[in-house]
This record gives C-alpha cells, structure tokens and sequence, in this order.
C-alpha cells in the first residue's frame, strides 16, 4: 500500500476559496466573471430649473441590487422614494406638508432601504439597498432653491448569467469546486447569504476521486459573495469559521479506501467559547484522523458508532460591558425651518441568561454616549407678502373702505396655501377712509375784474356744481348762481387808477410761497398823460376797494388748489344784528376735495349781519295801549294777536318778531 501526501503551504486565495486561483469579483459581483452577467446603471442628476415640488430623478427597475443614491452636498432638498406601479411614497411622502422621515430603515420593494440625513455636515443624503427589489421604484427629488446633484448605482442581473460560486446549484470543474451550502443570517434588517463553515466537510461530486480537506482557512474567503454597502461603507461579510480549523492544508490522493490505512476518533479538546460574555457554550472537538499521521481525514473513514459523545460545557458567564442604547428620533418640533427632535438614550447590560436590563448611566462611564437631542431642518417656511397697493376708497364720499392683496409665499415667489402661513401675523386687508363730506350744491369763486376801464362792463365768475352725494338730480338748476354780471366805473375824463409793479421773487417754491409788488395811484387825463395822484384830505382819490394786492401767494401750481364757497345764508334777524353762514372748500383743478390750501387765505364761513338798531325801524303807530305790558311780556302773552296789538311797543322789542324776515 503507497499513500503519496503533499503539503501546500500558505499561498492567496481567490473570490473562490481556492488556492492559487487567482479569481476576482466583477462588476457584476460574480466571481471570476467578465461583467457581462448584468447591466451596471449610473449617472448624475444635476437639473436645477426646477420648482419646489417632486421631480423625477431615475427609475430603478425590478430586480435591481446594489442599490445606492447619494446627494453630491448637504442642500435644503430631500430624497425621496416612490413605487412606480402604485405610486405609494416609501419614503418622504409627507414632505408636501411639512413632515419629512427620519434616518431609518424602511422596507419596500422586497427589501430594505436604508435613509441617512446627516445633520451638521457638509455631506448629503443618502440611500442604499442590498436588493433585489421586486417592483419598479422611482427616486425623486423634493426642490428646494438647489440641487448639488444626485448620483445614483445599480446593477440588474441578466437572466441568463451563469450563477456564482456560492449558489446551490454550482458547475463543478473539472478537479471539483466545493458544494458551498448557504446560511442566511440577518444584518442590520437586511438579508445576507454566507456560506457555511460545513463547506470544510463537503462531499466531491465529480471523478477522479480527489478530496480537500481543510486544516487551516488563514486567507481562506469562506464566501464568494461581494461585500455589502452600509451608508458610505463597506464592511466584509462575517467569517463562519473557528479557530480549531486553522491547521496546514494536507491534501491525500488517493485510488480506494484502504490507501488511508488505520483511522481512529481523537478528542482534541474544546473549542472556544460561542459567546464572549453573559454566559456561552463550548463543546470538544472530536476529529476522525489517520493512526499514522495524525492528520485529520473525513468523518466517513471513522466508526460512526464508536464515535465518542460531545461533551458541552458552559463559558464566559460574566455580564457584557454596558453599552448605550437608543430609540428612533420623535418627530420634528416643527413643521417647516429648524427644530428640535429628541429620542431616548439609555444604559443597557447583557446578564447571563439571554437577557438585557437598563442600568444606571454609571455602568457606561468611558463610552461615548450619543445625544439625546438635535437640531432638525424642515422644509423652508413661507411668509406673508403684500403683493400690490391700497386700493381707491370703495366710497366717492363719506366713510369706505380700501383693500390690499395678501398672500403667502416661499423664499422664490411661489405662492403657497394661506395655512402654510402663521395667522396671527397675517397683514390687515382692509383699512376704512375717509372721501370727504357727502355734498351736493353749487359752488362759486371770486369775481374777476371789470372787463371795461370806465362806463359798464362785465365780471365773470366759475361756478360749480359739487355732488359728491350722488344726488340723483344734482344741483337744482333754479338755484344756480350767476356766472356773469353787469358793473360800471366812473364816468370818464380824468381817472383816477391804481398801477401796480412786477411781482418780485416767490419766498418758496410750493404753494406756501409769498410775492410783492408796489401799487401807486396815478391820475390819467383823457389825453393819456399820468401822474402820481395826490392825496386829499390824505386820503388817496383811487378807489380803495378796487386797489390791487400788494402781496400774493406764489407757486402754487403743484398744489393747484383753491377755495370756493356757496352764496351767504339769509340773515337770521332783520334788525338788532344777527348772523349768516356759507359753506368754505378747498378743491383742486379736478374739483376734488384737497388739503393744500393757504388756510390763512380761507374765506370767513359766518359773520354777522342786519345790525341796524331795530329802535330806527320802528313804526311810529306801534304803541302800547295798556299799562300793564311788561307782565304781558313775562307772561309770553305776545304770541297772542289781542296782547301783541295792545303791547305793541313792548312785545316788538321784546322779541323782534315783527321785523323778522322769513
């Protein structure tokens, strides 16, 4: 009997598990591939012409894996995920109305996506799924004012690409690849395949009949898979294999079962603990070997039924270090700008007996322990805007209103929802005015200047007619001043004429403003020659009344207001003096109702009148016939025809009534 054994010593080892093989994982993550078992999809969305609202960024097809979207820059935009069939939002759905996600797992699509927001750094958000998904998925941007760009990966397995090493269902080569078998752990939520430290024990499917078996797995990828994308990460898949089968790789060839020679079981002690802390369990080790050499063979070459018992033995019963342990994030303070959000940070330790208990703060001293609470952003916050000016008052006289638009918007312009506004801060609408007194009557200037220099001639006036009362008739016309009239001067031959200078420099250049000129009283004889009239009895021989001004306002043309006033009331007596009223305005070129009047030029709006002592108008028959006349009076019998006849005298000075114009 020959048994030929070759030691091969420590060399790399491929995506495979083999020695020497020298295989890498493709694009594709198959290994040894030639990146045509899939379709590989990237790109960078950099559209900024956008509004603030959903925008399509890629759609992500069914079956995809490797799934990862990344925000280029931290921005005030937010990612969002939506199935393409149904159109359910995954995440961010609720952005619209204030309420983004927070960083979390969620699950969609037939697998789990993992959404970071970072806070207070210049990175952006991201996305990522191991995959595969079972729907198409939309990524949508929600806008707003920019976008750093969006890059996105995945990859789409071909339906006719051969499978991985790893798989079920393997073509074997021609020296025999292990069957990996696959364990199915779970990650952080998401499901991981990894083969199996059985895979050491593997039986060989093809001949020649030659075996590997595993003493040492130093360099030794359990697993072809490639590793997985967590965040901006990667972290290797988890190693399966224990310490006891890190020996040298002994590989026996041989032609038929008795080249192994006497085999026999050895117990090779424990092997190390299952648990570092809270209690764990630790078995021996018990390995079918050859009498020779000492070097492990398969269990198949042993008595089964001699094969000695496991022997279990509990192992590292002390308590775990404490750890710090969080809840997910509350929702945002508030609905739009920056808030707060908190979640709940306790101190938990692991006992033996499988279970977790909160302890005191005290338990994690040393440990970095994670903020409680932070500053979140929302959506950006709109604001009241008034959008034009006051309207014109809703009246043409009297007390109205005037109104304003107001209306909520973004930073950019766009108009949003009242209720996305605070209320309380809202902008009035509406403000009452003032248009002036409801009126409705007829409205005179001063007369103008004889239109002849002797004999007669004619002045003129304007008259109007203000109804800012929107009477239906108007002004009666009967009532309507006159606009013209008749008037005369003196008979001609030598006259007597005020002459006066050019007006001098205005004091100001708005209406307030005051000129002056000298006027002089000269004397013109029919033949034309003038002179400086001289005084008689100092007095000047022109006529007072008709002496022009010697100062007037100046500049008003920016104002172009003046007054205007209706005809004198009739007298309220006929004698003893009593008082009469006109109505006084200060109205612009357009008849409007104006405040820029001098109000020192204002005409008098009352003044006495009919002062005449009623005694000179007396009538020399009205007498008193009795003697008692002034009890009459007290008594108020003068209202009585009998008593104001007897007592004329006394009841006419009493009250005035017989003068009395009605």
């Amino acid at each position: 009997m020959m048994i030929i054994v070759s030691v091969t010593f420590f060399q790399t080892t491929g995506c495979d598990g083999i020695m020497g093989s020298r295989l890498t994982l493709d694009n594709c993550g198959l290994c040894g591939g030639d990146g045509t078992s899939c379709t590989v999809g990237h790109g960078i969305f950099r559209n900024e012409a956008l509004t603030n609202d959903f925008h399509l960024v890629v759609t992500i097809p069914v079956g995809s894996t490797r799934i990862n979207i990344t925000e280029r820059a931290q921005s005030r935009s937010f990612l969002a995920l939506r199935s393409r069939p149904s159109g359910h939002f995954f995440i961010n759905g609720k952005l619209a109305k204030g309420s983004p996600d927070p960083s979390h797992s969620y699950r969609a699509a037939g697998t789990f996506f993992v959404y970071d927001r970072p806070f207070q750094s210049l990175k952006g958000e991201s996305i990522w799924a191991e995959g595969p998904t079972n729907e198409d998925i939309d990524v949508l941007i929600y806008f707003q004012r920019e976008n750093p760009g969006i890059e996105y990966d995945y990859i789409v397995p071909r339906a006719t690409a051969p499978p991985s090493v790893g798989s079920t269902n393997l073509d074997h080569n021609r020296d025999g690849l292990l069957d990996q078998r696959v364990d199915t752990e779970t990650l952080d939520g998401l499901d991981r395949s990894y083969p199996s430290a059985a895979s050491a024990n593997s039986v060989f499917n093809h001949p020649p009949l030659r075996r590997n078996y595993y003493n040492s797995y130093e360099n030794v990828n359990p697993h072809p898979y490639p590793p997985f994308r967590q965040g901006s990460r990667f972290h290797p898949a988890p190693q399966s294999l224990d310490a006891t089968q890190k020996r040298d790789l002994v590989e026996i060839s041989r032609e038929d079962r008795n080249n192994i020679g006497l085999t026999n079981w050895e117990n090779q002690g424990f092997g190390s603990c299952s648990r570092s802390c809270a209690g764990g369990i630790k078995q021996t080790i018990i390995r079918c070997v050859s009498t020779e050499s000492r070097a492990p063979v398969e269990d198949r070459y042993c008595d089964a039924d001699s094969k000695p018992t496991v022997r279990k033995r509990r192992c590292n019963r002390q308590s775990c270090p404490a750890f710090y342990d969080v809840g997910p994030w509350s929702d945002c303070s508030r609905t739009c700008g920056y808030g707060r959000r908190t979640r709940k940070v306790v101190c938990k330790q692991q006992f033996p007996g499988n279970f977790t208990a909160v302890v005191s703060h005290k338990k994690c001293r040393g440990r970095a322990r994670p903020r409680p609470q932070e500053r979140c952003r929302m959506r950006e916050c709109a604001r009241w805007e008034v959008v034009g000016e006051w309207s014109q008052c809703s009246a043409n006289c009297g007390s109205g209103t005037q109104t304003r638009m107001i209306a909520c918007k973004l930073g950019n312009g766009r108009v949003m929802p009242d209720g996305l506004c605070p209320a309380a801060r809202r902008p009035t609408p509406t403000k009452s005015c003032d248009a002036g007194p409801c009126l409705t009557g007829w409205y005179v200037t001063d007369w103008q200047e004889c239109s002849a220099d002797c004999d007669r001639g004619i002045q003129r006036r304007n008259v109007f007619c203000i109804n800012t009362a929107q009477s239906v008739t108007g002004c009666p016309s009967p009532t309507e001043p006159n606009s013209t009239r008749s008037c005369a001067r003196n008979s001609c031959g030598t006259k007597y004429e005020w002459f006066a200078g050019q007006w001098g420099t205005c004091s100001s250049k708005c209406g307030n403003g005051v000129q002056e000129r000298k006027v002089t009283c000269l004397s013109v004889t029919p033949e034309g020659a003038m002179a400086v009239a001289e005084l008689v009895d100092g007095r000047t021989q022109c006529d007072v009344r008709e002496k022009p001004a010697t100062e007037q306002a100046c500049n008003t043309q920016a104002c172009g207001s003046r007054w205007h006033y209706t005809p004198w009331t009739e007298c309220s007596v006929s004698c003893g003096g009593g008082s009469r009223t006109r109505d006084v305005q200060c109205l612009d070129e357009n008849r409007h109702f104006s405040s820029l009047c001098n109000i020192a030029e204002k005409p008098k709006d009352a003044e006495r009148c009919n002062t005449v002592s009623c005694h000179s108008l007396q009538d020399p028959n009205c007498q008193d016939e009795l003697p008692n006349c002034k009890t009459v009076l007290q008594a108020r019998f003068c209202g009585y025809d009998f008593y104001r006849k007897k007592c004329c005298h006394t009841c006419s000075n009493g009250r005035g009534a017989p003068y009395r114009q009605h």
